[in-house]
């Protein structure tokens, strides 16, 4: 499966990004079963990671879970329809987190790439470009005070973005 990244839900389950074959896993520790949902692969891409892998993954306050994938858009997941949601306009994002309102953040990683936002409520994707051009933005972290701090790939730095003056 090549599992990335772990994070518990707050059901007590486990949710895992299985980057070799693009899918989520479930870990219940109660029967102590892994469920696996299978995303799609982009069209003449299928079973390649090129054409999706999942990468990290976040759960949100409803429970849907959220994943990136290199090269790949963004994700959700809901549990309760087994269906995903692909962000299109969120290309090859790398890393993702949830703020205290419940807003995802993300890190494209690429030439050009943005971090962004996605309000899940209405699913409006916002973007804003780093600092340094073609930074490749990667990983990403939202401080007790609602910061969000990623760092730079390519620009050997780190930035910080405060959603409240943009």
């Amino acid at each position: 499966a090549g599992i990335h990244s772990a994070i518990p839900a707050p059901d007590g389950t486990v949710w895992l990004a299985e980057q070799a074959s693009n899918r989520l896993g479930k870990w219940d520790p109660k029967t102590q079963a892994i469920t696996e949902y299978q995303d799609t692969y982009a069209p003449g891409m299928e079973g390649l990671e090129d054409g999706g892998s999942k990468h990290t993954v976040r759960v949100d306050p409803s429970g849907k879970v959220w994943g990136t994938a290199v090269n790949a858009p963004l994700t959700a997941f809901d549990p309760k329809t087994r269906e995903f949601t692909h962000f299109r306009e969120v290309l090859s994002p790398y890393g993702v987190e949830i703020d205290g309102e419940g807003n995802v953040w993300f890190a494209e990683f690429r030439d050009g790439g943005d971090i962004g936002k996605v309000d899940p409520k209405t699913g409006k994707v916002t973007k804003w470009a780093p600092p340094t051009p073609n930074g490749w933005p990667r990983r990403i972290e939202i401080d007790s005070n609602g910061i969000v701090w990623f760092a730079e790939y390519r620009g050997g730095k780190i930035g910080r973005f405060d959603p409240q003056t943009q």
